[in-house]
């Protein structure tokens, strides 16, 4: 479960209605809702501006770290209100798109070779899945004991080879390099391939960066976003928090080199690489 915040639809206002909004506090409630079976709550507020965050923590108790915020709206730090996070949603829709990506290149499929950055070791089960459309993954990691024992099962299920990269400059032959976790290096970058990343990227030189992935959720999802909130977030609420998938996890648009780009505008640039 998790509470979307958003402000009552604003009435015709008089002097004294506007009046009484400077004088007394905005008012909260909660609502019940519910979108494709998967059931939330929205947190209203009449007034000016923003809530009364002390007020939001009270309302919503041990569901205060799951808000979903309209866009451009941030709690104070020392609040007990939060944003939620959604770190499935957003592995999931990661991996869904670089495969779609892939497959989409129509490329042969000597030339599939993932790069795969993760320091920590904490995405290794997402080479499953990826390695479906990839048909070989280098990987760069500061533990490589855990991918060593990772690469036994990968050859045995899939077949395919896995091989432990020394810098980011070695992963420079591979079509795509992707990195879930967030990385800062002074690792010479890659210069030929780009970097799709799940969290900030930053390492030694120029290279090109795909981040801000965009999913777009079902119609029903889009219909039912309540005001003010990113339809691609309240799927991702919805996922991550009642278990229902309301989109296909494929980014419609994202940021490639930091402009904003279509799917099919990304599968040019890596085919022509």
């Amino acid at each position: 479960m998790f509470i979307a915040l958003e402000q009552a639809e604003k009435k015709p206002e008089g002097v004294l209605s506007r009046l009484r909004g400077i004088l007394i506090r905005p008012r909260l409630w909660l609502e019940p809702a519910k979108c494709l079976g998967g059931r939330y709550a929205l947190l209203k507020w009449e007034g000016r501006g923003e809530p009364d965050w002390n007020a939001v923590e009270n309302i919503c108790g041990t569901y205060a770290n799951r808000l979903l915020l309209p866009e451009g709206m941030s709690p104070p730090p020392e609040s007990r209100a939060k944003r939620l996070s959604m770190p499935g949603y957003e592995n999931r829709v990661l991996m869904k798109t670089a495969c779609e990506i892939i497959d989409r290149t129509r490329m042969p499929m000597y030339r599939r070779v993932l790069g795969f950055v993760d320091m920590g070791a904490d995405y290794a089960f997402m080479l499953d899945k990826l390695l479906m459309h990839f048909t070989a993954v280098k990987v760069l990691t500061k533990n490589s004991g855990a991918y060593e024992e990772a690469s036994a099962h990968i050859m045995d299920s899939l077949g395919a080879p896995m091989m432990l990269a020394g810098d980011l400059s070695s992963l420079d032959d591979c079509v795509l390099i992707l990195s879930p976790g967030s990385v800062f290096t002074d690792m010479p970058a890659p210069r030929r391939c780009p970097v799709m990343a799940g969290g900030p990227f930053v390492a030694n030189g120029k290279f090109c960066l795909i981040n801000g992935l965009v999913a777009e959720p079902f119609r029903e999802a889009i219909d039912e976003c309540p005001d003010g909130i990113n339809p691609h977030e309240f799927a991702g609420a919805l996922y991550e928090y009642c278990g229902v998938e309301a989109t296909s996890f494929i980014a419609g648009k994202l940021l490639y080199d930091y402009q904003i780009i279509g799917l099919d505008g990304a599968v040019a640039r890596i085919n022509s690489q």
